[in-house]
């Protein structure tokens, strides 16, 4: 059996982008099952590259997650300097191994080494998020008691809307 919390794991910042398309092709099955062609990943990619960061958390050399930040375009405006979490992706058979746990203390650890004051993101509540309760548990709180409705065009398995809430995580 395998020691959960020894296997080592190292983030970069140089994610290619046969490592990105692989790791969030992950947004394709279950639970999430959206629909992505790989033009729209590589202008995901792209976008990221150029307006924000992209981490990847690798396992020897290969890319077993990524999370991308950003502060340009953000969906929500907030009146403190903030870090917006685009997206958190994992490859399934990793999630054991507690890799969006060590990918959201970076991004916490980052935010906080660049003086952003405020982290935050949208998530689902319900349904095909996997990590609600892990925001929910690293101190992340609803910004709204309202869900925000988010046209989702990508998305099968809700009709033409997701209700998804933001969360935000106060460093200061």
């Amino acid at each position: 059996m395998c020691d959960h919390y020894n296997i080592e794991f190292k983030i970069s910042e140089n994610v290619s982008i046969d490592d990105f398309k692989y790791v969030y092709k992950t947004f394709m099955y279950v639970p999430y099952n959206e629909k992505w062609s790989d033009n729209e990943i590589e202008y995901v990619y792209e976008s990221m590259k150029r307006d924000g960061k992209i981490f990847g958390i690798y396992k020897d050399s290969c890319c077993v997650g990524v999370i991308t930040l950003t502060e340009k375009n953000q969906p929500l405006v907030l009146f403190t300097k903030s870090l917006y979490i685009a997206d958190l992706a994992v490859l399934s058979k990793y999630r054991k191994f507690n890799v969006s746990d060590k990918l959201l203390d970076f991004a916490i650890q980052y935010a906080k080494d660049k003086g952003y004051e405020t982290i935050y993101l949208r998530t689902l509540e319900k349904g095909n998020s996997l990590d609600y309760d892990l925001f929910k548990n690293k101190n992340f709180k609803k910004i709204y008691d309202k869900c925000q409705v988010v046209k989702m065009e990508r998305t099968r398995v809700c009709k033409d809307e997701d209700c998804r809430i933001f969360m935000k995580y106060d460093i200061v």
